[in-house]
């Protein structure tokens, strides 16, 4: 909340951080996908577990989009805002670059990386974890640029190109979470389910965790904190 008064007016502006939003939707609907995943597969179907797991995945990514561009914005306000901890000249950096058209079309990892290098501190890629936010965006990008050949699997030689069967991607998901129930991860689409989708809300808050913990500043979504 900001207030600004003077002789002959006094007002109030109220800012939403709507990256609390994304946070507590993508939540939400990762444990509606494994409640329903849980059930007979025959009683629930398919479309409704894969709905609610890329509605997870695409608001897992949101939600570390639009805390970046809070951030930013918070380093130009008077005080800092929830950066308010920071030294002067470090906000002052971190301000500065956030109206940097670069950076402003960066990346949400970009972003962070450069908000952190403003303020003195070592950025997050390279890390195990940065790995993983960078697949759950690339998972994103698919799910929202969507390419008619995507989920389409077969005989070899019968599959067009591009299909998630012979992607790069196939191979990065091994091992990180469980298929969904009834699949396996070689599937077309048997990656996106309830194991997708709480590993895409457990990485991007990891993300968040680290990014907050090398600024030296408290998390702005510790009271709307889903537990992963």
């Amino acid at each position: 909340m900001a207030i600004s008064a003077n002789a002959s007016f006094v007002g109030m502006g109220l800012r939403t951080y709507f990256s609390l939003q994304h946070l507590q939707a993508a939540a939400y609907f990762s444990s509606q996908a494994k409640e329903l995943e849980a059930r007979q597969l025959e009683e629930i179907p398919k479309f409704q577990v894969v709905g609610y797991a890329t509605a997870s995945l695409l608001s897992s990514a949101a939600f570390l989009e639009a805390l970046a561009n809070e951030l930013f914005a918070d380093a130009q306000e008077e005080g800092g805002g929830h950066l308010g901890a920071l030294d002067g000249a470090a906000r002052g950096m971190i301000a500065t670059y956030g109206t940097f058209s670069s950076v402003q079309r960066a990346s949400a990892k970009g972003k962070f990386d450069v908000m952190l290098q403003a303020a003195g501190k070592s950025p997050v890629s390279g890390s195990t974890i940065d790995e993983s936010v960078k697949l759950l965006f690339d998972l994103r990008n698919e799910l929202v640029h969507y390419k008619a050949a995507f989920f389409d699997e077969g005989t070899d030689g019968y599959v067009r190109q591009g299909a998630f069967v012979d992607h790069k991607l196939s191979r990065q998901i091994g091992g990180r979470f469980h298929p969904r129930a009834g699949n396996t991860a070689g599937g077309a689409d048997g990656w996106l389910g309830a194991g997708c989708a709480h590993w895409g809300v457990k990485s991007a808050l990891e993300f968040a965790d680290e990014v907050f913990e090398r600024l030296g500043v408290e998390p702005i979504y510790g009271h709307v904190r889903p537990v992963t």
